[in-house]
């Protein structure tokens, strides 16, 4: 009886320590702030609003799209954005805050491994996320749709590294 005891007293020890440490793990909303400098110098002077005689001038979100696309990618098995689509995700960010009325479609893709239903699931989990990221700059849960295509619209066919890692993606279409 007292081996058992001492075995479940360790045991909660070290699940009450491992409970009051703290994660460095970077979180989406922790590399959000006012004084943010990473991403594209391009994109400083973008504008947002009306110009001259009432035309729309174009968002930093068709600048973004012009020059590097509108797809954010993933690595394998991951929901996680990367460093480098940040620039991507705040221009649709910003330009959907400076027009309420837009909507931002964002779809979530898979590569071919796994199941089609664990790629649907991990295809909504990365569009999910993208989508948290966006909100948290002041848009609209209304202004974004979410759908999940897991691997069935692949943007590369073929089985290799070169074609998952372009067939893992969230699009965001306007």
């Amino acid at each position: 009886m007292t081996k058992q005891l001492l075995i479940v007293f360790i045991i909660s020890f070290f699940l009450s320590i491992s409970a009051c440490s703290t994660s460095t793990k970077q979180m989406p909303g922790d590399v959000i702030s006012d004084d943010y400098e990473g991403g594209d110098p391009s994109l400083d002077g973008a504008t947002t609003g009306l110009e001259g005689e009432g035309d729309l001038a174009m968002g930093a979100l068709d600048e973004m799209i012009a020059t590097s696309g509108n797809v954010v990618y993933f690595d394998f098995n991951s929901a996680e954005i990367r460093d480098e689509s940040i620039p991507l995700i705040m221009a649709a960010a910003e330009s959907l805050v400076a027009n309420p009325a837009a909507q931002l479609r964002l779809e979530g893709h898979a590569d071919e491994r796994g199941t089609r239903e664990y790629n649907l699931a991990l295809g909504e989990q990365r569009a999910q996320t993208v989508r948290d990221l966006i909100m948290l700059q002041g848009v609209s849960g209304n202004q974004l749709d979410i759908i999940s295509y897991g691997e069935e619209k692949p943007a590369v066919v073929g089985s290799g590294e070169e074609s998952w890692q372009q067939n893992r993606r969230v699009e965001l279409i306007k």
